[in-house]
């Protein structure tokens, strides 16, 4: 499971949710970075693991945008911050 911190990015959930619209996820604004409930609250900023990013893009302008930082993904994606892996993802979960 990663939280988006830069870009923004279409995703199917379906594998997890059952729900058939593909969810769009925005930047965690930066003053949230402290008290992050990937679970609850900021939900809508989380990619989770097995799920299909169908489209990404990097604008660089959303608010909230962390802009510290400089580097930019060679494919245009976005920028994520990996908070999960293995069983403790919401997919690996599902396995145990």
């Amino acid at each position: 499971d990663a939280v988006v911190l830069r870009g923004s990015c279409v995703v199917n959930e379906a594998v997890l949710t059952g729900e058939s619209v593909p969810q769009r996820k925005d930047p965690l604004p930066s003053d949230d970075l402290a008290r992050l409930d990937i679970d609850g609250a900021h939900r809508r900023h989380v990619v989770f693991g097995g799920t299909e990013i169908l489209d990404a893009s990097l604008l660089g302008t959303e608010a909230g945008a962390d802009r510290s930082i400089a580097s930019t993904p060679p494919d245009r994606g976005v920028v994520v911050h990996v908070v999960r892996t293995g069983f403790e993802t919401s997919q690996g979960r599902l396995m145990r």
